[in-house]
């Protein structure tokens, strides 16, 4: 029997369009987005959550990688009133 997909499974069966790899870099921080189950996250919730589940990294890796999703469509950039980027999940992945 085959394991059970990771949460962040089906957003890179998308990726495969937009040619982004889903290395565990992106992987992890797709999973804690979909974990957070808020419709906008900062990376600092990212780095938060991921360094309670044991798995951390480094703070320049999130913004990296949030970035690149965001650029790829996987991901939506929009910035606060505060001038903070938060993330969310792009309508439709």
């Amino acid at each position: 029997m085959a394991a059970p997909a990771p949460p962040a499974a089906p957003w890179f069966k998308r990726s495969r369009l937009v040619r982004i790899r889903p290395t565990p870099a992106r992987l992890r921080v797709l999973e804690a987005i979909v974990q957070l189950g808020r419709s906008r996250v900062k990376c600092a919730d990212i780095s938060s959550h991921l360094a309670q589940s044991g798995a951390p990294l480094p703070a320049a890796t999130i913004y990296c990688v949030a970035k690149e999703m965001a650029q790829a469509g996987l991901l939506m950039r929009d910035r606060e009133d505060g001038g903070l980027t938060v993330y969310s999940l792009a309508a439709g992945v």
